[in-house]
């Protein structure tokens, strides 16, 4: 499975967000990560999915082996008004909502550490073809840090019955 990365830089910190390149309803699940380099103390955002995907957080981890005092979190808040209005004001149609916040607050202050700091988010085919895309906003500055786009495609057998469902019809005339 490839993975697509969707680079930006906010402040004085990257962020990359990691999607699979490809998704198949009939597959397994994919999984989107979240990475971070740079200075970066607090990190409010949101993983705003559109398009026919299923997403699940259910199992979702923060990596916060660091000075953390408050407990990160990772909620699902598609259903929030407010969360919509957002996402649409960067033009984005969303499907879902996560919103996240991580604050380091170690004494003495520091930065989060680079590397992953989300993992373990799934992400699912809904239909069999069709583009996916996943974009990540950066709350605290309020500006699109990174989005991919995932392919939907079918599984092979779906394409070769359509392929041999084409051959009789056109047998047939």
């Amino acid at each position: 499975m490839l993975t697509v990365l969707a680079v930006a830089t906010v402040a004085n910190a990257t962020f990359d967000i990691s999607v699979p390149a490809t998704l198949d309803p009939a597959g397994p699940a994919g999984a989107i990560s979240l990475s971070a380099t740079g200075e970066e103390a607090t990190i409010p955002g949101m993983i705003v999915t559109e398009g026919d995907v299923a997403v699940d957080a259910s199992g979702a981890t923060i990596i916060a082996n660091w000075g953390i005092s408050d407990d990160p979190f990772i909620v699902d808040v598609s259903a929030d008004p407010d969360a919509l209005l957002f996402a649409q004001a960067f033009g984005l149609d969303p499907v879902s909502i996560l919103y996240f916040e991580i604050i380091n607050v170690a004494v003495p202050p520091g930065n989060i550490p680079d590397g992953e700091i989300i993992g373990g988010i799934s992400i699912s085919a809904l239909a069999d073809h069709g583009v996916a895309k996943v974009s990540l906003l950066h709350a605290g500055t309020e500006m699109i840090a990174g989005d991919a786009e995932i392919q939907l495609v079918p599984e092979p057998m779906t394409i070769a019955l359509l392929g041999l469902g084409g051959l009789f019809l056109r047998r047939r005339k």
